[in-house]
């Protein structure tokens, strides 16, 4: 995940535009001049036509409350605050949610993990992912033709606007679908060992 965002703030070039471990205490709004003038903790103002608030609902890492946590001999990481130096390779591993932050770090656990066991507060629907590569000649037609690209954003669109009343609809009859996606999960080699419910377990975070 550092590497792509590392590799989207290269490709555009916004890294001398980024202030790490900067906070904006003040903002105002310059009538006059119309723009906007932050004011930063170390007393520097800058100025901006546009203000964006999007630090999103989750910037403060909480770890789960789980009774005799603070005695646990074990590594302890919070996927926010992950720490890049820890040799993960061999090691029984536990993570606890199974949100969009999840699915990226448990497949690459399970690569180097002698023993993998995901906790989630309620089961979710688990379906085979087919990735493969897009050709070159795809992607070109993808970005030069704009009424295609702005097709299938509204096909996906649509698709999940309308993919969970369709699912209350229909009900049972996915019945056999749900039977294989659980009988791949189980009897591909290399998938996690333990798959397991853990009420009352935060789905936002993941813990070793």
């Amino acid at each position: 995940m550092k590497a792509y965002a590392d590799q989207v703030v290269d490709a555009y070039g916004l890294r001398p535009r980024i202030r790490l471990n900067t906070k904006v205490v003040g903002g105002a709004w310059d009538e006059a001049n119309h723009l906007w003038r932050g004011t930063l903790d170390s007393g520097r103002v800058v100025t901006s036509r546009f203000v964006v608030g999007a630090v999103g609902g989750l910037e403060v890492p909480k770890l789960p409350e789980i009774e005799g946590i603070e005695t646990f001999a074990g590594k302890v990481v919070h996927t926010a605050q992950w720490d890049h130096d820890y040799d993960y390779a061999g090691r029984k591993i536990a993570v606890i949610g199974t949100g969009a932050t999840a699915l990226q770090l448990i497949p690459e656990l399970a690569a180097v993990a002698e023993q993998l066991t995901v906790f989630q507060r309620r089961p979710i629907w688990v379906a085979p992912k087919p990735d493969f590569p897009i050709p070159a000649i795809a992607k070109d037609i993808m970005v030069n033709v704009g009424p295609l690209h702005r097709a299938i954003r509204a096909a996906v669109t649509l698709g999940i606007d309308f993919g969970y009343p369709l699912r209350d609809v229909v009900g049972n009859r996915y019945f056999p679908f749900r039977h294989y996606a659980f009988r791949t999960l189980t009897d591909t080699p290399g998938r996690p060992a333990v798959m397991t419910t853990a009420r009352g377990v935060s789905d936002g975070s993941a813990s070793l």
